[in-house]
């Protein structure tokens, strides 16, 4: 909990207007606040990560992913710091989710500063299986099987 609310839920002004929003598996800590009235309003929590996003739940599919396995602080700033990850799954669900494990303000007089706000990277297919260089699947001498596919 992070006060009165869930931290998988952002509330607050949105226009004037009060809102609750899903994080979608995205996490909100105290003091965050998305950029309204920007057309990527949805921030990553993570200090050092930063990354923007038009929706809130596709923020929550990168915190979920990018994040995975993360036990957090919650720095009472708006941002999140990893403190480590961990090893073993939620024995209910066999997942991994990102969880908060504390609430401690950060010294910003000692603490790394924060990312700059950017934009998701985009990865080759390649690159996210491990792979050092794209393969063109028609090339015959590709070492993927094209059958595969099919």
């Amino acid at each position: 909990m992070c006060g009165d609310r869930l931290y998988s839920d952002w509330t607050g002004y949105w226009d004037g207007v009060l809102r609750k929003i899903p994080g979608a598996g995205a996490l909100f800590p105290e003091g965050y606040l998305p950029r309204v009235g920007s057309p990527e309003p949805w921030v990553c929590t993570v200090r050092d990560c930063q990354t923007i996003f038009a929706d809130a739940w596709v923020l929550g599919g990168h915190f979920s992913a990018s994040h995975r396995a993360s036990l957090l602080n919650d720095n009472l700033d708006g941002t999140m710091s990893v403190m480590c990850k961990r090893t073993t799954a939620d024995p209910s669900s066999d997942r991994m989710p990102p969880i908060v494990i504390s609430r401690n303000a950060i010294d910003a007089a000692i603490a790394p500063p924060k990312a700059n706000p950017r934009r998701p990277r985009r990865r080759k297919k390649a690159e996210e299986v491990g792979h050092s260089e794209a393969f063109d699947l028609n090339d015959p001498s590709s070492p993927w099987d094209p059958d595969l596919l099919a």
